[in-house]
């Protein structure tokens, strides 16, 4: 259905499949043509999971193409892989690998490849510290690097604090950022939770609530 649009005729196949308790696919294909003018749209997505007690694993590759007789209209390639690891006590590890490319008369936005590594560790019952660090580059030359450092404290069964230290990094020392976000979270009771942030950086200060 992604594709209906007048004067085109449409085929769609969907395939989803359970290999084991621990892995399954998941498929789907799109392929849209116009008669009158040899106009095509394709559209295919596979999905590829497994997971255990301790380990999830991901893969995802997407297509997207509109093409007519003379070009290729749009075209846009997504491969992401992900990984996710439970040490128990040592710790959670996360990656993710993600590339995606434009082509086409429309397709002007610049292809990019980023990668994400995020570390989770107990330091004991009430703190939590976290790492996380994103690497992106893109086609035309820029970049975007951030690296993330948290820590959490859980004071009472009711109330904690939380501290993350966020540097981005990008072409030009002008576009750099530093970021500090102070916050507590307080348990109402009754299910009714709330938060609140400080958030400080260099060219602004403001101020996030939420309650829930």
């Amino acid at each position: 259905m992604l594709f209906r649009s007048r004067g085109f005729k449409q085929t769609d196949g969907k395939v989803s499949w359970q290999l084991n308790a621990n892995m399954d696919i998941q498929a789907y294909l799109s392929e849209a043509r116009n008669p009158d003018t040899d106009e095509t749209r394709k559209l295919k997505n596979l999905a590829l999971n497994w997971s255990d007690k301790v380990t999830k694993f991901n893969y995802t590759g997407y297509e997207r193409h509109e093409d007519n007789p003379l070009s290729t209209l749009f075209a846009n390639n997504v491969e992401r892989l992900s990984l996710s690891h439970n040490f128990g006590r040592g710790g959670q590890l996360a990656f993710m690998d993600e590339t995606v490319k434009f082509d086409g008369q429309t397709g002007t936005q610049p292809d990019w490849h980023k990668q994400y590594l995020a570390y989770e560790t107990k330091v004991n019952e009430q703190t939590t510290v976290r790492t996380e660090q994103t690497r992106t580059s893109f086609e035309n030359g820029d970049k975007e690097d951030i690296n993330s450092n948290s820590v959490s404290t859980q004071l009472n069964k009711r109330v904690g604090v939380s501290l993350t230290n966020t540097k981005i990094d990008r072409n030009g020392d002008d576009r750099d950022e530093t970021k500090r976000n102070y916050g507590f979270w307080v348990d109402l009771g009754n299910g009714l939770p709330m938060s609140y942030g400080y958030v400080r950086d260099r060219k602004s200060t403001r101020l996030n609530s939420s309650h829930a």
